[in-house]
């Protein structure tokens, strides 16, 4: 496999957001994932990198802190 240049197809602030996501899914939930090991993970990061596929922390992440806001406007009816 011939080395190529790679222009990253996210921009410094997507990819912040990302470990954002990443890092506040661990602090929320331990793991969102699991049934994937260390390896399905980074395999997913480097493909998200590529623009090969879509993130899929950053929906998990919304989708738990969409659920706790909830959760408290209930409370507070």
């Amino acid at each position: 496999m011939r080395n190529k240049s790679f222009i990253a197809v996210h921009s410094i602030g997507a990819i912040e957001n990302e470990i954002f996501c990443a890092e506040g899914l661990l602090e929320e939930v331990g793991t969102a994932y699991p049934d994937d090991s260390f390896e399905d993970g980074y395999a997913a990061a480097l493909r998200w990198m590529m623009g090969k596929e879509p993130s899929s922390v950053e929906e998990e992440y919304r989708s738990i802190l969409d659920g706790k806001l909830l959760a408290v406007i209930n409370e507070g009816e």
